[in-house]
C-alpha cells in the first residue's frame, strides 16, 4: 500500500551522520541507539520538538534494526510521536477547570461595563438636543463616533464571551486579547500625544499627527470637565483620561485573561505543541 511519506528519501545508513549540518540539528539526546538519519527524517516530517523527535527516531531505528523496512519504521516513528502528543494533551487537560472561571466573568464585566459607562457618559454630557456653540459641533460628532465605537466594542466582547463560555473557544480568547490590545494601543498613543503636546506646545511632533484622533478623547473630556466641573480635580484628571482608562480598564482585563484558569478553560495552551 502506498503511503504519503514514501516519497521522502529514507535515511542512508552509509551517510556520514557526523556532518556539520547534522551536528547543528541533532541534540545530545541522540545516542548510538538512535540513527541520526531517522532523527533528521522525524524533524523534517513530524516536528522539531527535541524530546518527542528523539523518542520517535528511537522507535524508527528499532524497527529498522529488525529489518521491517522503511514504511514500518516510519509508522513506528509516527506512532511514537502521536503517543507523546496525546500524553502531553492529557497532562495539560488534567487540571482543566470544570466551572466557568470567575476571572473570565470579571474580565468580561469590566470590558462590557466600561463600554456601557462610556456610552452613558457620552449621552449625558453630549445630549442630542442640547444647544451647540463654538467648537461644539465638531466635538459632538467626535463624541458620537466614540459612542458607536463603544457600542461595537461592548457587543463584540459579549459575543466573544459567549464563545469562550459555551464552546471554550481558544480563538475567542485570542480575539478578546486582540481587541483589548488594540484599545490599549489607542489609549497609549493618545496619552503620548497629549504629553508631547503639553511639553512642546509650539512644536508639532510626528506623534501628534498619528495620535490626533485618540487625543480627541482627552480634548473632549477636558472641555466637558472645564464646562461642568471647573476648578476641580476632574479638570486635571481629564488631561490623562486615556491613561486612567488604560490603567483601570484595559490592563486589569489583560491580567484577568492571562490567569491560568482562564487559559485552561479556553484550551489556549493546547494550541501549542501540535506538530511543528
Amino acid at each position: 500500500m502506498h503511503r504519503p511519506w514514501t516519497n521522502v528519501k529514507p535515511p542512508d545508513p552509509a551517510a556520514d551522520s557526523t556532518s556539520h549540518d547534522s551536528a547543528e540539528t541533532i541534540p545530545h539526546a541522540v545516542t548510538d541507539q538512535v540513527d541520526a538519519g531517522w532523527y533528521e527524517w522525524v524533524a523534517a516530517n513530524l516536528g522539531r520538538d527535541a524530546a518527542r523527535a528523539t523518542a520517535a527516531a528511537r522507535a524508527a531505528s528499532a524497527a529498522a534494526a529488525q529489518g521491517l523496512g522503511f514504511n514500518a519504521a516510519a509508522d513506528a516513528a509516527r506512532a511514537s510521536w502521536e503517543a507523546d502528543r496525546l500524553a502531553q494533551i492529557a497532562v495539560l487537560t488534567k487540571d482543566d477547570p470544570t466551572h466557568l472561571p470567575s476571572a473570565l466573568i470579571a474580565a468580561t464585566a469590566i470590558a462590557v461595563g466600561g463600554a456601557l459607562a462610556s456610552i452613558a457618559l457620552i449621552l449625558v454630557l453630549v445630549r442630542p438636543g442640547a444647544t451647540c456653540t463654538d467648537f461644539c459641533p465638531s466635538f459632538r460628532m467626535a463624541a458620537y463616533t466614540f459612542l458607536w465605537g463603544n457600542i461595537a466594542v461592548g457587543v463584540l466582547h459579549a459575543f466573544l464571551f459567549v464563545l469562550m463560555w459555551r464552546r471554550r473557544a481558544a480563538l475567542a480568547w485570542w480575539g478578546t486579547v486582540g481587541v483589548v490590545g488594540m484599545i490599549l494601543l489607542f489609549d497609549l498613543v493618545g496619552e503620548l500625544t497629549v504629553v508631547v503636546a503639553l511639553a512642546n506646545p509650539h512644536v508639532i511632533s510626528p506623534i501628534e499627527t498619528v495620535g490626533l484622533y485618540p487625543a480627541l478623547v482627552t480634548t473632549t473630556m477636558l472641555l466637558l470637565a472645564d464646562q461642568y466641573l471647573p476648578g476641580t480635580v476632574w479638570v486635571t484628571l481629564s488631561y490623562h483620561w486615556l491613561l486612567l482608562h488604560l490603567a483601570v480598564v484595559e490592563l486589569p482585563i489583560l491580567v484577568l485573561l492571562s490567569r491560568g484558569s482562564v487559559r485552561r478553560w479556553c484550551r489556549v495552551r493546547l494550541m501549542i505543541g501540535r506538530g511543528r
